[in-house]
């Protein structure tokens, strides 16, 4: 999927050594004229979106402009990725903050699409938060919220169930030496599973490349539009 999510983008932006092809022009005209058009069904159209990645893009398309929550499991190897099972599960918290452990309280960041910012806490100090996490807007998290002094973000507390997250997770990084409390062998594991579950999730790097490319198409129509 992430070699026609580039091919397209280099559809729409011409980076081709003689230019635009017919193609290319075509493909910009197809998306003047199918302004009636979901962006999402338009991509989906020339990309084709696997079943079990559908439902997450499809989250983030129609709430891209939203602000949302991340919580990245803190013990990997106590990762549970199944349908009607709480996440985050209740002992994988970090015993970072034991007073938020015992109100059942588990560190968040807030972020929003395309996830550059509070999403890349932790990736040069090997945190397996960074690699793996669950991400829902503000809007749709029926919980709490609270602010403590141990941290510069809030902490969480709700009973959703894990099919109620999208999840996104990177590559593992070999020249990045893990927390020394993580095993590597664990963090794999957690994201396979993940991976190969019932749940929503998808490779960060083809999230932000979808996001990118609403934006092209989202940039091009505007411009159609003031004619």
């Amino acid at each position: 999927m992430n070699e026609s999510l580039d091919n397209l983008i280099k559809s729409i932006c011409g980076r081709c050594s003689d230019g635009h092809t017919h193609q290319e022009n075509h493909i910009i005209e197809t998306i003047y004229e199918a302004e009636h058009l979901n962006i999402f069904d338009f991509i989906n159209y020339y990309v084709s979106i696997p079943h079990k990645e559908y439902y997450a893009l499809q989250y983030l398309y129609h709430n891209k402009k939203e602000v949302f929550i991340r919580h990245g499991l803190e013990k990997p190897h106590l990762a549970d990725y199944k349908k009607d099972v709480i996440f985050p599960p209740k002992n994988s918290y970090h015993n970072i903050n034991v007073e938020m452990n015992k109100i059942d309280y588990f560190a968040i960041e807030l972020d929003q699409p395309p996830f550059n910012h509070c999403s890349n806490h932790g990736n040069m100090y090997g945190s397996p938060w960074y690699y793996v996490a669950g991400h829902m807007t503000v809007k749709d998290f029926n919980g709490k919220f609270k602010l403590s002094d141990d941290r510069d973000h809030f902490y969480a507390h709700s009973n959703h169930l894990a099919q109620d997250w999208i999840y996104m997770y990177n590559d593992l990084d070999e020249k990045i030496d893990l927390n020394s409390d993580i095993k590597r062998s664990d963090l794999y594991n957690s994201i396979e599973q993940l991976k190969s579950s019932e749940l929503h999730s998808i490779h960060k790097n083809t999230a932000q490349k979808f996001l990118h490319l609403t934006n092209l198409i989202e940039n091009i129509r505007s411009v159609n539009r003031h004619g």
